[in-house]
């Protein structure tokens, strides 16, 4: 059993947050005399402030300690203390030592119990975790509890609590359920008696491939080696991602002419049924072509939050044609080792802050704000990075992306903050890059995230490594002449006359118009199929090739090379690193040997127009 003498009391995480949020500063490391904990700070004086200016001291113990945690910060070591090692990356990425409230330890601790384990519920008391169960444990459900608890780094007790099971579930304490409101996702075990067997397995799958595979998703040896997709989001086919969730998608018909497949976003279910008007497809329609494989579903939220009586009608057709939230943050943060290496580098806290280091010691004053504020949002979004992910899956795209750093760099840069609006925007460019497709963004009208959408492709693609970006104003007015649906055609005869050939080959133009023969030919042709469906030309939609996310789309239809802003970054730490500093030279190792962009997808920005250019 883990016991309380081999529990940290969150000092570890405390250590690790302190040097990856103030970088700067000269750590030496984390000491113990029983439970007692302090981390060695050479340099610690009365007046050392943090970044901010506030007293390191104070806002050591305000806002970076744990509540609880028995640790300090002392410029010696004192005598009788012991040396402790920081957290590996697989105890980081399994939350081994993580600060959790009672409902995030309730998940990740069920993840080690069997389906017929007789939990209770669980209990906080005397520096320990009660289980509670309700009868006695046999040898191998004790060996369950051991392994879970040394697993989370936590001190368990179990009870016995007879007649529990008659007890009101609302009584029983640090059990997440399924209609909480929080975007935590709730552990398989809790789901399984609320959705039918069907739906509860796939749900059960999505949780379990996750905790096999989450030290190897935050910290690959191999990123191109690693492949978390489903097969049947695997396909080399022309894709489109919208987000349907709370925001309004075009007609369905702007999509089935130009994408093999539209993968949306699910409504909440408050949401579908405006959807579904939305989008000017009947429920059954919308099903059948879930089932041919034309529309396929995201679900990065806890799956509760959707209409499950519309998941169970289409599971019973098509069970592939979903992705729920874990499998989506997998594919996500994979892409985005490909894309944005310095976001998630496989290295441990101190090499962390010693990659950041060189930021802090910028002398120019022109980029000496700049730098600084890349280094704070990274080290930010590193401390709680491995638990934002297991804790909310897919959803920590929308603080742990290219958005959140972005919208810190326009703030100190401009003073306009727009952090929210690029949060949301970078997670459905990150989802769309990781499914291989491209991104439509949404128009309520009032508000349209095409600029901040196209603002995150271009950094999430990369950034041209000349002074200039070549035009692509002899591609325009060719593409520019391609038209598309917005009306009420049957879709299911749409999805006849325009054929995976028709798509393929207009996505062949976009990326290449050299590869085709005769492209003016092929879009006459295509233009005629549309204008078959639809009556009333003022209601024809033009694709506009401005509106596919400007630079990043500019280096997929001009074949140019792109440098991502990640390795722009990696290129600034070779260059001001101290080799001295580097542990082992993993640090300058790993920059050196970064290739640049090499994803095959770029991430592409659309935008239908709704009215006829004239």
């Amino acid at each position: 059993m883990f016991s309380l003498a081999d529990y940290d009391f969150h000092a570890r995480y405390a250590c690790e947050a302190l040097m990856l949020l103030q970088p700067q500063l000269e750590v030496e490391g984390l000491y113990r005399r029983d439970q007692d904990f302090v981390i060695h700070c050479p340099a610690l004086t009365n007046n050392l402030t943090t970044l901010d200016g506030t007293s390191l001291v104070e806002w050591f113990a305000e806002s970076c300690r744990p509540m609880g945690s028995p640790i300090r910060l002392l410029a010696y070591v004192p005598k009788g203390y012991k040396f402790v090692p920081l957290r590996t990356n697989a105890q980081r990425a399994s939350l081994h030592g993580e600060p959790l409230n009672g409902f995030d330890f309730a998940r990740e601790f069920q993840t080690w119990l069997l389906d017929d384990f007789p939990l209770v519920g669980f209990e906080s008391g005397g520096g320990y975790v009660i289980v509670n169960v309700s009868r006695p444990l046999s040898e191998a459900e004790q060996t369950q509890v051991n392994t879970a608890a040394r697993s989370l780094g936590m001190p368990v007790e179990v009870r016995l609590k007879k007649n529990s099971l008659n007890e009101p579930q609302a009584t029983r304490k640090y059990v997440l359920k399924p209609e909480s409101v929080s975007l935590s996702l709730p552990s398989a075990k809790v789901v399984k008696n609320k959705y039918s067997n069907r739906l509860a397995a796939l749900y059960e799958e999505d949780e379990d491939f996750w905790i096999s595979n989450r030290e190897t998703i935050f910290y690959p040896q191999d990123v191109a080696n690693v492949n978390v997709l489903k097969e049947a989001f695997s396909l080399n086919r022309p894709a489109c991602f919208i987000d349907a969730s709370v925001f309004p998608p075009h007609n369905i018909r702007s999509y089935l002419p130009l994408y093999h497949r539209i993968i949306m976003a699910m409504p909440l279910k408050e949401r579908l049924a405006t959807a579904l008007q939305q989008l000017n497809v009947s429920q059954d329609d919308l099903i059948e072509l879930v089932r041919i494989g034309r529309v396929q579903f995201v679900l990065p939220l806890p799956l509760h939050r959707y209409d499950l009586n519309f998941i169970e009608l289409i599971t019973e057709s098509a069970p592939e044609a979903f992705l729920f939230s874990r499998r989506l943050a997998a594919a996500s943060i994979v892409e985005s080792h490909k894309r944005l290496p310095f976001m998630y580098p496989p290295f441990t806290v101190e090499e962390k802050q010693h990659f950041l280091k060189p930021f802090f010691e910028v002398e120019s004053l022109q980029f000496k704000k700049v730098a600084q504020t890349i280094a704070e949002s990274l080290g930010k979004s590193w401390v709680n990075l491995e638990y934002g992910w297991n804790n909310q899956g897919a959803m920590a795209s929308i603080y742990g992306g290219i958005g959140t750093l972005l919208g810190n760099l326009i703030y100190i840069l401009s003073n306009q903050d727009i952090r929210i609006e690029l949060d949301s925007a970078s997670a459905s460019v990150q989802w769309a890059a990781a499914l291989g497709a491209t991104y439509c963004s949404f128009n309520t009208g009032s508000y349209s995230d095409y600029g901040a959408a196209s603002l995150c492709a271009s950094l999430y693609s990369g950034v041209k490594n000349q002074p200039t970006v070549h035009p692509i104003d002899k591609l325009s007015p060719l593409v520019e002449n391609a038209l598309t649906l917005n009306n009420d055609a049957p879709v299911l005869e749409i999805n006849e006359v325009f054929t995976t050939g028709d798509i393929e080959r207009l996505h062949k133009l976009l990326i290449n118009k050299q590869a085709m023969a005769h492209p003016q030919a092929f879009l006459n042709d295509l233009n005629d199929k549309v204008r078959r469906f639809e009556v009333k030309q003022d209601r024809l939609t033009r694709l506009d090739i401005m509106g596919l996310g400007g630079a990043a789309a500019a280096g997929a239809i001009t074949g140019n090379a792109y440098v991502p802003f990640g390795v722009w970054l990696l290129q600034y730490v070779l260059k001001n690193a101290d080799p001295s500093r580097d542990l082992g030279g993993k640090v300058l190792d790993w920059c050196r040997g970064l290739n640049t962009f090499t994803s095959p997808n770029a991430v592409l920005v659309s935008r239908l127009r709704n009215k006829l250019s004239r």
